[in-house]
């Protein structure tokens, strides 16, 4: 029997009162030189996340950037090599969607959302994004915020590393944006991911 199976469709609420709680441990003896030693090795998105739709289409309803980002990142976006910008096949009317020429896809099947659509950003105001991302990117962007698990998922109808990432509220913000397209990019080409996690030897 599989974990869909047995995993009933709807849960029911969960009542807090009664449930009990504990003091944070404050006898732990660190096996390293401290947290604040080491260098963060991905940028975290200050501030509270944005309001996101609980069902479909998943879209960001507020925290939205200026229509200037969402210009910019289809600019660099149409600059990379073996693709067309059309219309999603998916996602709402007015998303943009990025097309790779069949010859450029050479990613695993989990790298493409749909026939080769990697990734569409949704129309203005809204410039978060649909995409995938390898496994990894994936837990580092929904851990320091830029986005979270595409609601499919829970749903059965995607694979685990499809994501939204949220709408750039400022030119810092629209760079890190911008390194994940490219990552998604690489992943659907089969091309060797950027970003590297070098884990720290504990002592």
């Amino acid at each position: 029997m599989t974990v869909r199976q047995q995993l009933p469709e709807s849960m029911p609420e969960v009542a807090l009162d009664g449930l009990g709680s504990k003091p944070k441990t404050t006898s732990y003896e660190l096996h390293h030189d401290g947290y604040q030693n080491h260098r963060r090795i991905f940028p975290v998105r200050p501030g509270p996340e944005p309001t996101i739709t609980t069902e479909e289409p998943q879209e960001q309803l507020d925290q939205l950037g200026p229509a200037e980002l969402w210009d910019e990142l289809v600019r660099r976006t149409n600059e990379l090599p073996g693709l067309s910008e059309r219309d999603s096949a998916i996602s709402v009317e007015g998303a943009r969607a990025f097309w790779l020429d069949q010859g450029m896809v050479k990613g695993p099947e989990d790298s493409l959302i749909i026939e080769t659509e990697f990734a569409h950003i949704h129309p203005r105001p809204d410039s978060s994004w649909h995409l995938q991302l390898p496994h990894e990117l994936a837990v580092l962007a929904v851990s320091g915020g830029w986005g979270r698990i595409h609601t499919v998922v829970w749903m059965g109808d995607a694979p685990a590393n499809s994501m939204m990432l949220y709408s750039p509220r400022n030119a810092e913000e629209m760079e890190v944006v911008w390194s994940l397209v490219e990552e998604s990019y690489l992943y659907a080409t089969g091309q060797p991911q950027q970003f590297k996690i070098e884990p720290r030897i504990v002592k």
